[in-house]
């Protein structure tokens, strides 16, 4: 452990309990600020696979003002919502220091997978609701979704993206497919569809 972690685990068990809270609600180790002052820091990767394993949580948007809040409820599915984590002027006006999250839409509902486009305006979410599996694809400022792709099929989980090519993998009784779907130019379905 390095001095810092030292230091902070060493100041009582009250700190080592809210370490414990951290780590279990999903965030990253804390860590302290050359003032003492403990930062959050939440998980970061392009892609979260939960469909085997879920874990709730915080997911940050790698190099982004975005992240997902992450639920999973058991029998109930895997939820999320997305929300503003840093306010800017440049974000759209649809998010306020007081209206930060984006949910209850059905994209979130029954989540399997999803991914972080690197253009930091979108996200990709895959789901699977009454034997249908369906990606989105988010725009996360102006708050619109489309859907890329939709199947009758057992399970579906994002494998990843490149050079505009979505991979998703799909589940069936004969087995699993691998499936490519080209992704939009950058807004090209936003600008005309809502």
């Amino acid at each position: 452990m390095d001095k810092q972690m030292n230091q902070w685990m060493n100041k009582g068990m009250n700190r080592w309990v809210l370490h414990l809270l951290f780590v279990c609600s999903g965030f990253a180790l804390p860590a302290l600020s050359a003032e003492g002052v403990v930062q959050i820091r939440a998980k970061t990767s392009a892609l979260v696979n939960v469909s085997e394993s879920c874990r709730s949580g915080n997911y940050a948007q790698p190099d982004g003002d975005f992240a997902v809040q992450l639920f999973c409820d058991g029998a109930y599915g895997n939820h999320l919502s997305v929300y503003l984590a840093t306010m800017s002027d440049q974000i759209s006006p649809r998010y306020t220091v007081n209206q930060r999250h984006w949910q209850g839409q059905v994209w979130g509902v029954n989540v399997t997978s999803f991914l972080w486009l690197s253009n930091g305006d979108e996200l990709v979410v895959a789901t699977m609701n009454n034997g249908r599996a369906t990606v989105y694809l988010l725009n996360l400022a102006e708050q619109q979704s489309h859907i890329l792709y939709q199947q009758s099929v057992d399970d579906i989980v994002i494998l990843g993206v490149s050079n505009q090519m979505l991979t998703i993998a799909l589940s069936t009784e004969q087995g699993r497919q691998i499936v490519e779907v080209t992704l939009p130019q950058h807004h090209s379905y936003f600008s005309s569809n809502n």
